[in-house]
């Protein structure tokens, strides 16, 4: 039996040049020399890492994205609801104002830990250490 949990974190960028040049900046510049040794200039870079310790799997994932299609759900309550409705309602309504409508493009993170034969009782130390690793990369990976 595996256990997985996932999080996806973004940087958002208001232009495609702006997202295209952030991704050039992730990592080291081995890009630069590979352009010139195949005769072409570099657009975009992608990181894509697998890390393991003992029975664990951790991905990395950091890449240019764009938003091609966004949809944004709302809510509004209906007549005589309770008050516990009308605040799950307005909680939905806070996660969709934090996405960035102005931002079309955007350096995506992905991070994948999955655990073999986990103990069922450390699922909550398996998020937290999910979300420790999360914030480790977001300071170490500034986007420009």
């Amino acid at each position: 039996m595996t256990r997985g949990l996932a999080v996806k974190s973004y940087w958002p960028m208001k232009s495609e040049e702006a997202v295209l040049k952030a991704s050039l900046n992730l990592g080291d510049s081995y890009h630069i020399q590979l352009g010139k040794s195949v005769g072409m200039v570099p657009s975009r870079k992608n990181i894509d890492l697998n890390f393991t310790s003992g029975s664990l799997d951790f991905h990395v994932m950091v890449h240019p994205v764009s938003f091609e299609k966004v949809s944004v759900q709302r809510f509004n309550p209906g007549f005589d609801v309770t008050p516990e409705h009308k605040e799950r309602l307005a909680r939905l309504n806070r996660k969709a104002d934090r996405i960035d409508l102005k931002s079309p493009y955007a350096i995506m993170m992905e991070l994948d830990l999955i655990e073999s034969d986990p103990p069922v009782e450390l699922l909550a130390k398996h998020f937290d250490q999910l979300k420790k690793q999360e914030a480790i990369l977001m300071e170490e990976l500034v986007i420009k």
